[in-house]
């Protein structure tokens, strides 16, 4: 295992491995307008914290069936 000596080397890898996830438009073509439309419903809820859990909620839906994207890109979509 990899050992890190500097703070810099730990984020430079940790931006590395984030980069190489999937965004939404790499998932399944049936895959992508279900994650824009529930963003865009998640939008319509007008309290930031209620929007909030509800996003968390549908990420771990999302990891349950194994949709694996990266879920920071969902959460900039519901404008959170």
């Amino acid at each position: 295992m990899k050992r890190f000596t500097t703070y810099q080397q730990l984020m430079e890898t940790a931006s590395r491995l984030e980069s190489a996830l999937p965004t939404v438009s790499d998932l399944q073509p049936d895959e992508v307008p279900m994650i824009t439309g529930i963003a865009e419903i998640l939008r319509q809820v007008k309290d930031v914290e209620n929007r909030r859990e509800i996003a968390d909620d549908q990420i771990r839906q999302f990891k349950q069936q194994g949709i694996r994207f990266d879920y920071s890109e969902f959460i900039k979509m519901c404008q959170l």
